[in-house]
């Protein structure tokens, strides 16, 4: 049973389309908004000035007039081929969150080369997960899972060596599925991240951040 007299701090997190079954006074209390709906943050700031963790689509903010400096950890859904390939679509997200801390992509392995390709850095604590349709290039069998190992094995080179340059904390489930050998080879080449301190494939959950 809740003592709400013990009660310090309510924190909520609700999905963008459910807001007006809300109360306004429990509005003031989300500090995560789900649903990939990051213009709401404009339309209700008075009531959504705590939000600070939100879910968003990679074309949702290319090329939009959106800047968000409260929210400081965002989960990016990078399933358009058109959004990825458009100029500086992966360094649109600092600019749309200037004071991002912490970065979840989640994409299409297909789209893994534009990303290498990019000037995108990495912030100090960013997990990668991969959208994995069957059926599709690049999404199952022997030919996906090769496409995935190889490419993730350039990442450390990216952008001349400097995309995981400011990296502490590396979240990536596909590590998992690297043969001993690419692992290996993983591990070597992400010893050029010097402030690299903790990498995993499984994430506990952290105030529900990285769902």
């Amino acid at each position: 049973m809740i003592k709400w007299d013990e009660c310090e701090k309510v924190q909520c997190v609700c999905h963008a389309g459910q807001l007006d079954f809300l109360e306004s006074p429990l509005q003031t209390c989300i500090t995560k908004l789900r649903g990939c709906m990051p213009w709401v943050l404009l339309e209700r700031r008075v009531f959504l000035a705590q939000v600070s963790n939100i879910e968003v689509k990679l074309h949702q903010i290319c090329g939009q007039e959106l800047m968000l400096p409260n929210v400081t950890r965002v989960k990016v859904f990078c399933w358009e081929p058109a959004a990825a390939l458009s100029d500086n679509a992966f360094c649109e997200i600092y600019r749309v969150f200037p004071n991002l801390k912490q970065l979840h992509l989640h994409m299409l392995p297909s789209l893994l080369p534009p990303l290498c390709l990019s000037k995108f850095v990495a912030p100090a604590d960013f997990r990668i997960s991969f959208h994995e349709v069957p059926g599709t290039a690049h999404g199952e069998g022997l030919e996906g899972s090769s496409f995935l190992a190889a490419n993730l094995l350039t990442m450390p080179f990216a952008g001349e060596g400097t995309i995981f340059q400011n990296l502490c904390r590396l979240q990536m489930d596909a590590l998992a599925k690297l043969s001993g050998g690419a692992l290996l080879h993983m591990a070597t080449a992400l010893r050029g991240a010097h402030a690299l301190r903790r990498l995993g494939t499984i994430s506990a959950p952290r105030h529900g951040w990285y769902g």
